[in-house]
């Protein structure tokens, strides 16, 4: 199965990298820059080795390195029915 080529941006150092080893806990820190991570941490860009191994990146790390955009949830999200619920 091919990767999907995302890539990190210029100046990144693969080898400050700090790698989970594969069923270890989840780190409360990022896995590049240290910075600690929210407790309730769930929906941030993790990267997986072919080998298992996991790295964690922050909000900052991800926008820096990786050019993605970090959006807060909407604390009044609208409900929404699913089609069995209007029948």
């Amino acid at each position: 199965m091919a990767g999907i080529g995302l890539e990190p941006r210029e100046g990144f150092e693969w080898s400050r990298v700090r790698w989970a080893a594969p069923n270890a806990r989840r780190t409360d820190k990022c896995s590049y820059c240290g910075g600690a991570l929210p407790v309730d941490y769930e929906a941030g860009f993790w990267l997986f080795s072919r080998k298992g191994y996991c790295a964690t990146f922050c909000k900052a790390c991800q926008t820096r390195w990786w050019g993605l955009e970090c959006f807060d949830e909407p604390e009044d999200l609208p409900e929404v029915l699913d089609e069995a619920d209007e029948a």
